[in-house]
């Protein structure tokens, strides 16, 4: 009868600790999953960050270059009308030069 309890409790007990190792293994998985969608997440994350930071980069250059294309435009814009102005005047110029001919002849 003795023999029978010590075997009955050391089967409990056997599967006591077959449970508990179980259970300490399959928490141990949990932990790793966990640790493993942290560093996906942050993965994920950072690429999103890096998109952004490219993105903006990008957005800023086409804005500079545009800024710079704009201001050309302006300086071409600036220099015809200079040069259009001084045909003008030189014009204007010569027309008097014509005119004060044809009188003082």
């Amino acid at each position: 009868m003795k023999a029978l309890e010590a075997a009955e409790a050391a089967k409990r007990m056997a599967e006591k600790k077959e449970n508990e190792r179980k259970i300490k293994k399959e928490v141990l998985r949990l932990q790793r999953e966990k640790v493993e969608l942290e560093l996906q997440k942050r993965k994920k994350d950072e690429e999103r960050r890096k998109r952004e930071e490219q993105m903006a980069t990008k957005k800023r250059q086409r804005e500079d270059e545009e800024k710079e294309k704009e201001k050309k435009r302006k300086r071409v814009n600036d220099m015809k009308k200079q040069l259009q102005e001084h045909e003008k005047i030189r014009g204007k110029k010569e027309e008097i030069e014509i005119e004060r001919r044809t009188t003082v002849k």
